[in-house]
């Protein structure tokens, strides 16, 4: 018996990369239109969340989830995990320089979402693939 051998070399990357490109513009695109007028962070959790990556990246320590902007004095601890302000705060980190602090953050929140994107297309041509 022979072994039949794929004649297939691979996923067009090309493809994949160019359906992600499409999918990132409409997706800011719609946010940019859908929200004319109002701040990038309309949602609290959003601008929360992006509020204990500042705290974060200011030295809060890890295990310190305590929000002080809110119930003051004694602030409110927070119930979310850092693992997501770990991207959250590279991203801001690595845009900062170019951006400033504060365009850091929005350019971040519309990163994040996309390289989320980028995984689950790439991941979606591999298993489609097999």
């Amino acid at each position: 018996m022979t072994n039949p051998t794929h004649s297939r070399s691979g996923p067009d990357w090309r493809l994949v990369l160019a359906v992600f490109a499409a999918a990132t513009v409409i997706l800011v695109v719609r946010t940019l239109i859908g929200r004319a007028g109002m701040p990038f962070f309309a949602d609290t959790d959003d601008a929360m969340r992006m509020v204990m990556v500042r705290d974060f990246i200011n030295g809060q320590g890890w295990y310190d989830l305590t929000a002080h902007r809110l119930n003051t004095p004694f602030g409110a601890e927070i119930h979310w995990s850092r693992l997501i302000d770990l991207p959250l705060a590279a991203l801001v980190l690595a845009f900062t320089p170019v951006l400033g602090a504060d365009l850091a953050m929005v350019a971040a929140g519309y990163a994040w979402p996309m390289l989320l994107l980028l995984a689950l297309l790439w991941l979606s041509a591999r298993l489609a693939w097999r």
